[in-house]
Order: structure tokens, then C-alpha cells, then sequence
């Protein structure tokens, strides 16, 4: 009875197992020698075990031999591992170095994100609400409230001559350009009326399918103006030591100005003008206000006209993180948001301004 073992190696790997004599004690120091040089990829191929003829008269070394068929399996496992381990560590290292860049990537951009997010400002008041979804129930409404046909009329405008549009144009753009933001404003009362009209114009302005988002409120009680100052004062304090930064303050300074708002309490109005992020439909539910934001901006710059035109003046501010305190204390609804707040009055006689320039035409306009 014989039996022969080949093993191959790939990479110059030698793993020979040779028997002197077949019927020698396979657990002696001669029975088995095993040579293994160097770790490698193994390819053992076995000749004459499973087809050779074992008789009656040798059980033992039948036994025997499959004892060394089992162990020779298992040497032939623990090579290959110990082979493959080197290949096993790399594999390992290199997820977790794969996973630990993904999990410092998820936080760096967290990292920006918050960043970003924190920004001051980004009020949260501030922030367009057309992206507000509507719940499933609500965009089902039947166009929301409006008609499904809207009645079109003829339109007449006026039309003037070329050179009366020229003289026109020309005496309103240099009535705006006599706007200027003015922080020292009088307590000399403004006629209600006045208010009245040139709000009436600001709602003329366009908004996204004619929603128009807007309220404005008008405040002259010297109650409620103490305390919006006093509201505004105390975050535009913490605004300009804390939330705004060193470059935003530094960009403020040759404007000379700061959290004193002298002006809150002093002009005979406050007008405060909120976005409606969504509207209310008579059964209660929600009314999608589209453009909501932009639609309030144009809105605004109607305003500012309206009251340069009739001879009043303010300043633009936008209270940053005091939204929700005003919103409060006027009694507005949740789905209002505070978008610009104008003291609106006459000049204090020793009333300064700085001196700024506004860009030419040529740096302005891109004609094509």
C-alpha cells in the first residue's frame, strides 16, 4: 500500500509531507515531517487516499490514515489562515479607515451646516416660508379658496408722450434719490391719514398667485413702542457684543451706529411688517402663500416710496431674533413672521446722515 502527497506552492511556499513507511507509528518523530518554509497561497493535491485498497489485515492503519486525512485538513486550514491573516489585518484597517473618514466627513459637514445655520443673520423670522408643506389634507382643498375662473376686463392705462415720460421719470428717480435712512427722527405727530395712504399703495405690490402675504402694523401707542424698544435694545445689545462678529461691528462703525434705538420710542409711528408664511382658508385650513417673502419685499420698497414721496422718512431695520417677542406682544398669529420694522416720521432739525455715494448707472445695469 502506498501512499503520495504532492503539495504545490505559489509563491515559492514548500509544504511536504512524506511517510518513510507506511506502517511505522504515525505519531513518531519519522512518521510525519512537515516543512513549512514561509506563509503562502497552497494548492495540496492529494493522490492515492480515497482510491487505494486497504485489507482486512491492516484496520490500524486505515484508522490511522484517516486520523491523517482529518489533521492534515486542519494543518492545511491553519496554513492558509495564518497565510491570509497578514491580508486580513490589511482588509480590516482599511474599513476602518474608511469608516472613520466617512464618520469625520458626516461631522464636518455637520460641522458647516451648523455653521451655516448659526449665522446671525439668519433669523428664523427671516426665513422665506414658501417651502412650508402643506399636509396632505390641506393640498387637497379646492384651489385653496380661490375662484377656479376670475373674471378679465379691458384694461385701460394712460399713456404719456415721450418727452413727458422722460420728464417724469427723471423728477421721481431724483425725489428717490433724495432718500437717505434717517436715526434722529422728531416726535412731531404725522397725520394719520397719511399712514393710511401710503400703506394702501404698499398693498398695490404684486404677490405670487395674488395671496398677498402681508400685514402691516401700524403702532402709536407710547406704551407698546417703550417696549418694543426695550425688546429690540436688549437682543441688538447681544447682537453687536456676541451674535454679529468682529467684521460685521467693524463694518458698522462708520455708520456710528449701535444698539441705542432712540428713535423706537421717539417717531409718532411704528410701522411693522410681517410675511404671512401661510394663509387661513374659511374652514380653517392651511392657504399655500407663494413667494411669500419676495412678495413682502416688493412690497417694502413700495412703502419706502410711498413715504418719501409724501415727505416722511425712516430707517430700514430688521430686529434680528426679536420676531417672536414683537410677535407676542402685537398679538399676531403663529403663521405671521416679523420682516422689517420702519419708525416712520419728520427729521430732527440737527438730524446727520453719512456721506454716501450711490453706484453710477454703468455700475448698476447690464444692457444687451
Amino acid at each position: 500500500m502506498f501512499l503520495k502527497i504532492r503539495a504545490v506552492s505559489v509563491e515559492q511556499t514548500t509544504l511536504i509531507f512524506r511517510f518513510v513507511d507506511p506502517f511505522e507509528d504515525l505519531q513518531g518523530e519519522g512518521g510525519l515531517q512537515v516543512d513549512s518554509a514561509a506563509p503562502g497561497n497552497l494548492q495540496c493535491f492529494w493522490e492515492g487516499i480515497h482510491g487505494m485498497e486497504v485489507t482486512a489485515e491492516a484496520p490500524p492503519f486505515r484508522k490511522k490514515l484517516l486520523n491523517l486525512e482529518e489533521r492534515l485538513h486542519i494543518s492545511i486550514v491553519m496554513a492558509l489562515f495564518s497565510s491570509f491573516t497578514p491580508v486580513f489585518i490589511a482588509i480590516i484597517c482599511v474599513l476602518i479607515g474608511v469608516i472613520l473618514k466617512k464618520t469625520s466627513g458626516e461631522k464636518e459637514k455637520g460641522g458647516i451646516k451648523s455653521k451655516l445655520t448659526s449665522r446671525p443673520w439668519v433669523d428664523e423670522d427671516l426665513k422665506d416660508g414658501t417651502d412650508h408643506p402643506l399636509e396632505e389634507e390641506d393640498a387637497d382643498e379646492e384651489w385653496q379658496g380661490l375662484e377656479e375662473n376670475v373674471a378679465h376686463v379691458p384694461f385701460t392705462a394712460e399713456r404719456y408722450s415721450e418727452a413727458e415720460m422722460i420728464k417724469r421719470s427723471q423728477a421721481f428717480y431724483e425725489l428717490l434719490n433724495k432718500r437717505r435712512s434717517v436715526r434722529f427722527l422728531s416726535d412731531e405727530p404725522v397725520p394719520r391719514e397719511v399712514i393710511d395712504n401710503v400703506i394702501r399703495t404698499a398693498g398695490t405690490s404684486p404677490s405670487g398667485a395674488h395671496t398677498e402675504p402681508w400685514t402691516f402694523v401700524v403702532v402709536q401707542d407710547p406704551y407698546l413702542k417703550r417696549k418694543i424698544r426695550e425688546i429690540v435694545e436688549e437682543e441688538e445689545e447681544i447682537n453687536y457684543k456676541k451674535r454679529m462678529g468682529d467684521r460685521w461691528v467693524n463694518d458698522l462703525k462708520r455708520l456710528r451706529t449701535n444698539w441705542i434705538k432712540e428713535y423706537l420710542d421717539t417717531a409718532p409711528y411704528l410701522i411693522l411688517i410681517f410675511k404671512q408664511v401661510y394663509g387661513r382658508l374659511p374652514n380653517g385650513k392651511k392657504k399655500t402663500h407663494y413667494y411669500n417673502e419676495i412678495s413682502v419685499s416688493i412690497a417694502c420698497g413700495i412703502l419706502l416710496a410711498a413715504l418719501q414721496n409724501a415727505g416722511l422718512y425712516t430707517v430700514t431695520s430688521t430686529p434680528l431674533n426679536c420676531g417672536p417677542q414683537l410677535r407676542v406682544l402685537l398679538q399676531r398669529p403663529a403663521n405671521e413672521k416679523l420682516l422689517l420694522l420702519l419708525p416712520v416720521g419728520y427729521p430732527k432739525k440737527d438730524a446727520t446722515v453719512p456721506a454716501l455715494t450711490r453706484k453710477p448707472l454703468e455700475d448698476i445695469m447690464v444692457v444687451m
